[in-house]
C-alpha cells in the first residue's frame, strides 16, 4: 500500500511506504572509571543516581522512541515519525551529552578534580574572568 502526499500538482510516494526501516538501538556504555572513583568531588551515591537512572532513562527513552519511529517509517505514517522527532532529539541529545560529560570526568589518582596550576592558561583565564579560583 503506498502512502501519497501531494503537494501542489505534484505526488510523491514516500520511501517508508516501499520499504522496511530498523530501529536503532543504543546502549549505556560502561563508566570509564568505577562509580565511587570521583569522590570526594563527586559522591559514588550521586553518580549511582546521575548515570544508572537519569543517563539510563535517556538510553530506555531513545531505544522506545527509536522503535516506534520506525514502525512509522515502516507503515508510511510520516506525521507520527514527524511527531516523534523532538521526543528522539531530546532524549539522543541527553545520552550524547551525558557520554561526553563521564569522558570528561577522571577521579584524582587519573589527574581529576585538581585545581589547576598557578601557571596554567586554565587558572590564569578563571581568575581573569571571575578574581579568583574561588
Amino acid at each position: 500500500m503506498k502512502n501519497l502526499l501531494k503537494t501542489g500538482h505534484k505526488s510523491f510516494t514516500t520511501a517508508a511506504a516501499t520499504s522496511t526501516a530498523s530501529p536503532i538501538f543504543v546502549q549505556l556504555k560502561h563508566l570509564p572509571y568505577e562509580l565511587g572513583a570521583l569522590e570526594p568531588v563527586v559522591s559514588g551515591h550521586l553518580m549511582e543516581f546521575h548515570y544508572g537512572k537519569h543517563h539510563r532513562n535517556y538510553v530506555n527513552n531513545l531505544n522506545m522512541l527509536n522503535e516506534k519511529s520506525a514502525e512509522a517509517l515502516a507503515k508510511g505514517d510520516i506525521k507520527r515519525y514527524i511527531e516523534l522527532t523532538n521526543a528522539v532529539k531530546f532524549n539522543g541529545g541527553g545520552h550524547l551529552n551525558h557520554e561526553f560529560f563521564w569522558e570528561c570526568l577522571a577521579p584524582i589518582k587519573e589527574g581529576g578534580g585538581a585545581i589547576p596550576d598557578e601557571a596554567s592558561d586554565l587558572r590564569q583565564m578563571i581568575e581573569k574572568e571571575w578574581g579568583s579560583i574561588a
